[in-house]
């Protein structure tokens, strides 16, 4: 029996996936990503643990310094938001400060901080179709990190904004790497150095 995977991890160029969203109606609608174990990367080339790495980095180094608050660092958990239908999103990472606001497997509430984390072409459209639903629900804060290319894209949402790249406010490099801050959290910090650690 052919897996129901093959007509997606055929998908080789970002046009291609782009025509495929395209023809998709309603909310994003998460599905398990598949084992690392067994399946190669949609780019090609394997599937990386430099990803599930910066998702680390960011929960530990945060994480540590709310323990002591009410908000709460999270990897992949799911948000039941109106502006995707009531269906799931799942951010890479996120921070929510109403932990009471939940069902037994969803947050109810907007999340403070989204971070999605990217390294092809593929991802990244996927990335824009959260990003569309994250600027609808006003998400104050939300990181595009590609691991890649060790870049981070800074976005505001609080305030009513009509396109996601109206929302960009910094694109944070090696170059400028101090200007990487958590805005909507101005007494948590997080380094580029410590983002990036162990990230081949």
């Amino acid at each position: 029996m052919e897996s129901i995977l093959k007509p997606v991890l055929e998908i080789k160029d970002d046009e291609t996936a782009q025509r495929l969203l395209d023809v998709l109606e309603g909310p994003v609608i998460e599905i398990q990503r598949p084992s690392t174990d067994t399946v190669r990367g949609l780019d090609g080339g394997a599937e990386f643990i430099d990803h599930a790495m910066v998702a680390n980095n960011f929960l530990i180094t945060v994480g540590n310094q709310l323990v002591a608050r009410r908000e709460r660092v999270f990897e992949r958990v799911p948000y039941r938001l109106p502006e995707n239908n009531h269906q799931d999103i799942v951010p890479d990472v996120s921070i929510v400060a109403d932990v009471e606001k939940r069902t037994a497997i969803a947050f109810k509430s907007t999340p403070c901080f989204v971070m999605e984390i990217i390294g092809s072409d593929w991802e990244r459209t996927i990335c824009r179709k959260r990003m569309e639903v994250y600027r609808r629900a006003k998400v104050p804060e939300c990181w595009v990190v590609d691991w890649k290319e060790k870049s981070v894209e800074i976005y505001y949402f609080a305030d009513e904004c009509k396109y996601i790249e109206k929302g960009l406010r910094e694109v944070v490099t090696e170059e400028n790497k101090d200007k990487l801050e958590i805005s909507t959290f101005p007494d948590i910090t997080i380094s580029f150095e410590a983002l990036f650690r162990d990230v081949l």
